[in-house]
């Protein structure tokens, strides 16, 4: 045989061991005796968000009701065995009595290179551990109602804008105007600038944060998918330049407050009095600080949602 033949034997050697690996992974659940919808080579049952037919909520719910008598379901996101809850007790026991096996999250954001995403969403294991003894404290009734002035006081600005505008409103950019200036306010403790200007930068950067579209789609498919890979080849969430900009606005607010008489009542305030008065070790200084910068975009995210939905209660019942 010539050097060609083997090259074509040994190809086809690796497509049927990664076709036999792919159906031994699709046999997982089917090997343990747990229900579940049959799944595809590679695609598992995500093929229909590939396609774009359906949400990976539109499907979980799906294969949710598609077994109302069982206690669990196994399905398959892409090459990935995972398991639905069907049953409280048991979601009962995952998130309280054995939490500590269960901390870690799906994907795990790159510290050094997108560190505005390494957020409680994204940490693993005794790293979310530290870091969410550093944060449980921020939001405790007290900490939260002394923050509310700070809404109140662009609550009061957001009326007034409306009381003065005699023309039809875009409800949409005006909730997420106000969101904006909320979120700088409670957790930057910066302003953002009028709400009434056209042209905002951190406005702009804030609702643009992570923007929708398929490129967005396969970067978070490769980060969860592959997180190793996704790093070797410096794939992240955000934009460097949206990094840089976020990164550098939270890290002149820190030094302003830690050089100067500046206090209030802020979640930045919060990070800089737990950093002085509580000693919990989550790497160097610089991942220390990444990560505190990374726990602001994670309140932005949160409260961003949040509002989407109260503007819209109707996706509740999605």
């Amino acid at each position: 045989m010539d050097f060609l033949t083997y090259i074509i034997l040994g190809l086809t050697a690796l497509l049927v061991y990664f076709w036999m690996k792919l159906l031994n992974i699709n046999r997982h659940w089917e090997k343990h005796g747990i229900p579940g919808p049959k799944p595809l080579p590679f695609f598992g049952n995500m093929l229909p968000i590939l396609l774009g037919s359906k949400s990976a909520g539109e499907i979980l719910k799906e294969i949710y009701q598609s077994y109302p008598n069982e206690k669990v379901v196994g399905y398959y996101h892409f090459i990935q065995p995972r398991l639905l809850i069907r049953d409280r007790a048991i979601m009962e026991r995952i998130l309280v009595k054995d939490y500590h096996s269960f901390s870690s999250r799906l994907g795990e954001a790159d510290v050094e290179n997108d560190p505005l995403n390494s957020n409680l969403f994204n940490m693993h294991s005794e790293v979310w551990r530290a870091f969410r003894s550093l944060m449980t404290p921020m939001f405790t009734p007290e900490k939260l109602k002394n923050m509310y002035p700070l809404m109140d006081s662009v609550g009061d600005d957001f009326i007034q804008l409306l009381k003065e505008s005699k023309d039809p409103v875009d409800l949409l950019q005006n909730v997420n105007t106000f969101t904006i200036q909320v979120i700088s306010s409670t957790a930057l403790g910066i302003d953002a600038g009028p709400m009434d200007q056209k042209s905002n930068e951190f406005r702009e950067r804030a609702i643009n944060y992570a923007p929708t579209g398929v490129k967005t789609f396969l970067k978070f498919g490769a980060i969860f998918l592959a997180p190793k890979l996704a790093q070797k080849f410096g794939i992240n969430f955000t934009s460097k330049e949206t990094t840089n900009y976020f990164s550098d606005a939270f890290k002149t607010v820190v030094n302003h407050r830690k050089s100067g008489d500046v206090v209030r009542n802020d979640l930045v305030q919060q990070m800089i009095t737990i950093q002085q008065n509580k000693s919990v070790e989550i790497g160097s200084t610089q991942c220390a600080n990444n990560r505190r910068c990374s726990s602001w975009t994670g309140f932005v995210f949160a409260v961003c949602w949040v509002c989407n939905l109260a503007t819209c209660p109707n996706l509740y019942d999605l």
